[in-house]
């Protein structure tokens, strides 16, 4: 436990080192608009120094190529405050949807504001603002990233937990291929559970095949939201039991 202690140490001053390091180049993203999809790519290059610097390995999986000028909903199972961290290996122009309460952090919340999409889920103005914002987002050739739990909700993961529909219906409306994403071992190696230990071992994210919602309705969504959480389960369920193998 210990030596768990300092590498989270290590981890916290490496992530937060980096992002200072790194903070001019997302104000320029910020301050030029023309400029702001490649905010991403800051993303990758922040995340890839990371997780190199923690020896920790990173293994992306693509079931089918993304195409870089396409717009796509991604939904991902939520478990770890590192789940954000790790989608800059996408490789996709993306914005997240995420708690307002991250706008709070100083310089990462004020950077989150401006790039992503901040909710108070408990406020009806404010999930209705953070649905236009998502259409601007997707207007812009940008992608959208969900997590559609709802936040970090599970008390036992790798248990998912119910899907919410905003995704869904988002996707339905624009017609835009939904992707399911499986972030399998993230709950190891940062668990949500109030005491911020990180731990060593390897990261994995999956991106699935595209759900295509061309041609369906709100009378889909049932169907849709019930096709992506079995993908993603499934996933969950067949790399946790290697891991407990």
């Amino acid at each position: 436990m210990q030596l768990n202690r300092v590498y989270t140490i290590y981890a916290t001053l490496v992530f937060s080192l980096f992002f200072i390091l790194l903070f001019p180049a997302y104000v320029l993203t910020i301050l030029f608009r023309r400029l702001e999809k490649y905010s991403y790519a800051v993303d990758r290059l922040w995340g890839r120094i990371f997780f190199g610097l923690l020896l920790m390995p990173v293994s992306i999986e693509f079931r089918q190529p993304l195409d870089k000028n396409k717009s796509y909903i991604f939904a991902a199972n939520h478990f770890s405050f590192l789940d954000i961290a790790v989608f800059g290996f996408s490789g996709q122009p993306y914005a997240f949807i995420g708690k307002s309460s991250i706008t709070k952090l100083p310089l990462f919340g004020w950077m989150f504001k401006k790039l992503h999409i901040p909710v108070d889920r408990k406020n009806g103005k404010s999930r209705y603002q953070s649905v236009i914002r998502a259409n601007e987002m997707l207007a812009k050739g940008r992608s959208v990233v969900f997590f559609p739990e709802g936040g970090i909700t599970s008390n036992e993961p790798p248990k998912l937990m119910p899907f919410k529909d905003g995704a869904f219906k988002l996707a339905i409306e624009k017609q835009i291929p939904i992707i399911p994403v499986t972030i399998p071992w993230n709950w190891i190696i940062l668990q949500d559970n109030g005491k911020f230990i990180i731990q060593r071992h390897p990261m994995k994210i999956v991106f699935h095949e595209p759900v295509i919602t061309s041609g369906k309705t709100i009378e889909n969504l049932d169907e849709i939201r019930r096709e992506v959480f079995n993908t993603i389960n499934s996933e969950i369920k067949r790399w946790n039991t290697k891991h407990a193998d």
